[in-house]
């Protein structure tokens, strides 16, 4: 199965933070192709065209920089999933974050394994939040909006792809594969191309794998496979 990675940018402020996140991405499906302090540093040219890419930023240049950034990644880089990563407690902050276009925000994570797993959230159609290791019970987010992936998930499966984590049919592996690639934003048309397939082929898999891991849409479908360890988008360059 050919393996895919993900063109990401880092927009971090200090060095030291900036660096610390590039490497805790270093051999994984996030290949970044950019470490900059401003988004204005960005070049174009590194973001292949047609490909879901990754914006991370960090919070230092303040919340209204912040605003500004993502904003102008919106308009000028709109296939681009933006992803905040930050130590804030102020849910006011977070969900003003949330409004203004980015995708996601991971509070006060600690481990490597829970960003990358919080990422891989990041190309579902639904906003998320991530907080370290304690979630905050506030009224700003819903419930859907709240994930906190466990540090110590189980993400091992048996032969057949299918793990025990509340999915009662094992899925195929050209079902896990385009799972895979619904987890990344890919369209059906984008998925046929990659698998070499008709996009009819892609809309009967996508069938099988809804009722196969009980799902009602395409994003429910690969936000249980993230949570229950069933996928791992890591496993797919």
């Amino acid at each position: 199965m050919m393996r895919r990675s993900v063109p990401t940018v880092v927009v971090e402020q200090r060095t030291i933070p900036r660096e610390g996140l590039v490497a805790l991405l270093h051999d994984t499906s996030y290949r970044v192709v950019a470490s900059v302090a401003t988004i204005s540093e960005v070049n174009e040219t590194c973001l292949p065209a047609g490909r879901p890419a990754l914006v991370i930023f960090g919070a230092s240049n303040g919340v209204a920089a912040l605003k500004d950034a993502i904003q102008l990644i919106g308009t000028e880089m709109r296939d681009s999933k933006i992803v905040v990563v930050a130590d804030w407690r102020n849910p006011v902050e977070v969900q003003d974050i949330l409004n203004v276009g980015a995708d996601g925000i991971i509070l006060n994570v600690n481990s490597r394994e829970v960003l990358l797993r919080a990422l891989d959230l990041a190309f579902l159609e639904q906003k998320f939040v991530v907080v370290g290791d304690l979630v905050e019970k506030t009224s700003e987010y819903s419930e859907e909006q709240k994930i906190a992936p466990s540090p110590g998930h189980n993400h091992n499966t048996n032969g057949n792809g299918s793990t025990n984590g509340g999915m009662h049919h094992p899925l195929s592996e050209r079902e896990h594969q385009i799972l895979c690639y619904v987890a990344r934003g890919y369209s059906n048309k984008m998925i046929a191309r990659a698998c070499s397939i008709a996009e009819a082929t892609v809309k009967v898999h996508l069938k099988g794998i809804l009722r196969k891991v009980e799902a009602h849409n395409r994003t429910q479908a690969a936000m249980k496979a993230l949570e229950t360890g069933l996928l791992n988008l890591r496993d797919y360059n």
